[in-house]
């Protein structure tokens, strides 16, 4: 039996490298990982390539499933150490645990506030009156014609 593929990865080129040697192995192109994964045609290309042209983002996870990986978190014990060094520690007195952004919930025993009334309709274009003019006849009597009555 096959050892299973594995990296160290400790950061993003190190990642980058990982998936694209994965693809690699099990013979699947960039186009065909893009089909399979559910990416835009050319996406693969673009966050696989050496030269950085796009990075992995929102898409990580159909990358991850395609190529039948799984990311394992696991302590590097160097690391936190000289982090834990270097670190101010918070005061705990100041934390506010289930903090929610000062989000509430409604409270059920006040009237919910009125609904704002949807704006009217917008209002039809003016319509031309010249049809409703009343057409009088010219009689060279009328007064209003100038004529002699």
């Amino acid at each position: 039996m096959n050892a299973p593929f594995s990296r160290f990865i400790g950061d993003y080129d190190a990642l980058v490298q990982t998936l694209r040697e994965r693809s690699e192995l099990m013979e699947i192109s960039r186009l065909e990982l893009d089909r399979l994964s559910g990416l835009a045609d050319g996406y693969a290309g673009k966050v696989l390539a050496p030269a950085r042209i796009k990075s992995i983002g929102s898409s990580l996870g159909p990358l991850l499933q395609t190529l039948g990986l799984i990311l394992i978190a696991v302590e590097d014990p160097a690391a936190r150490d000289r982090t834990l060094a270097r670190r101010t520690p918070f005061d705990a007195s100041n934390r506010r645990v289930g903090n929610h952004s000062n989000s509430r919930k409604p409270d059920p025993e006040i009237e919910p506030v009125a609904e704002i009334a949807p704006s009217p309709p917008p209002r039809p274009e003016p319509v031309s009156r010249t049809h409703l003019r009343v057409i009088e006849s010219r009689s060279k009597g009328s007064a209003r014609w100038g004529g002699a009555l």
